[in-house]
């Protein structure tokens, strides 16, 4: 399987967040996955794969409840919502499940290298064409000069 188009959506400046961008890869112009998420880990950069919150169901409105608040109660109505056994994985509470993962770490680690080459190439660009004033004065020099 190849990567033929890696699609990069900056997420803005860093200092908002450790979200650096989107991501969206089609695989040999058949299969696309979208949501792809770049994140500023503590040591290095990293790929999230698209994922959703678990959801437990109110027995009394039917309304669905996102188990990642770690509610007690239904939001809709406020009934109390049945226990669920903590969703463990690694010994941490998981509040999200994986819509699609690579299945070894060796196909995890190609797509991630493959992922922020095209992420660093797309900051670069961003970079040159379109740079950033640091300061307010650069801002105002900036638009004078426009």
């Amino acid at each position: 399987m190849q990567i033929t188009d890696i699609r990069i959506t900056l997420a803005g400046r860093p200092e908002r967040g450790r979200l650096r961008a989107f991501c969206s890869v089609t695989f040999d112009d058949q299969l696309a996955i979208h949501d792809i998420r770049i994140i500023q880990g503590d040591r290095q950069l990293f790929m999230a794969m698209p994922s959703r919150p678990l959801r437990i169901r109110c027995p009394g409105c039917l309304a669905r409840n996102d188990l990642s608040w770690k509610r007690d109660w239904c939001l809709r109505c406020g009934r109390l919502l049945p226990k669920q056994d903590p969703v463990l994985r690694c010994g941490r509470w998981q509040p999200f499940l994986d819509i699609v993962h690579p299945v070894n770490q060796k196909t995890r680690l190609w797509l991630q290298e493959q992922i922020l080459a095209a992420y660093r190439e797309e900051e670069y660009r961003e970079s040159v064409l379109c740079p950033v004033p640091e300061t307010a004065a650069e801002n105002r020099a900036a638009a004078q000069s426009a």
